[in-house]
Order: C-alpha cells, then sequence, then structure tokens
C-alpha cells in the first residue's frame, strides 16, 4: 500500500518545490499578484513572460486570463493548486488566481519546475 502513495507523494513535492520557487520570485519582486494587476500587466509595452493561473479559479476568472494571455501571446500555465495556496506561496492573506512572472529566467525555471504542465496558449504565434 505504501508503493501506491510514492507517486503522489513525489507530485506534492514537485508541487512545494515549484511554490517555494514562486515565493522567491515575489521576494526578488519579479511577480505581479491579482487577476486586475496580471491583466494590466498583460496590457503593457513588456508583458510578463509567464502567467500562472490557479487549477481552482473561477470559470469567469480563467476565460479571462486566458483570453488574454491569449491575445498578447505570453504562455499561460495552470498550478495544480486551489487560490488560498497560490496566495500563500507569494505572501498574500487571501485568494489568490492569477500571478504573472516578469523575469525571463524565473519564468523558464518555473515551467522546469512544474514540468509537464500543458500550455493553454501557443508558445509561438
Amino acid at each position: 500500500m505504501q508503493e501506491q502513495n510514492l507517486p503522489n507523494k513525489t507530485v506534492k513535492d514537485e508541487t512545494e518545490r515549484f511554490l517555494t520557487f514562486l515565493g522567491l520570485c515575489r521576494r526578488a519582486g519579479k511577480t505581479v499578484h491579482g487577476t486586475p494587476l496580471v491583466c494590466e500587466a498583460l496590457a503593457k509595452r513588456k508583458p510578463p513572460y509567464l502567467v500562472l493561473l490557479s487549477a481552482g479559479a473561477s470559470e469567469a476568472t480563467a476565460k479571462k486570463i486566458t483570453d488574454k494571455c491569449r491575445f498578447y501571446r505570453v504562455p499561460l500555465l495552470t498550478v495544480p493548486t486551489d487560490p488560498e495556496r497560490l496566495a500563500r506561496a507569494v505572501g498574500k492573506a487571501s485568494l489568490l488566481a492569477a500571478v504573472a512572472v516578469t523575469d525571463e529566467s524565473f519564468a523558464r525555471e518555473l515551467r522546469r519546475l512544474l514540468g509537464k504542465a500543458s500550455s493553454t496558449t501557443e508558445d509561438e504565434g
């Protein structure tokens, strides 16, 4: 029975590593938090390199972020966590559905840590 729990533990450990690294990105000042601020960052002259969307985000929020990322051609990854846990990872007390990463190397490492997560937008237009 213990062998069956090993794959789940590995996924949990990878998610924890991912969230810890996301916290490091925030402490470095390379993130934008919250749906309104992420949407605003996407419309800027220099958009973020990656947008992360909580798997627990509402349908309306998910559609809004997905549509904006597709329009501005910014990669979007769905993070397998709820909005509360995503908020805690970046030091916020409330719920958080979306986080944008404004540094290319941090974005690349987050994508690597998330592993085989599928991008919901196309990286190349």
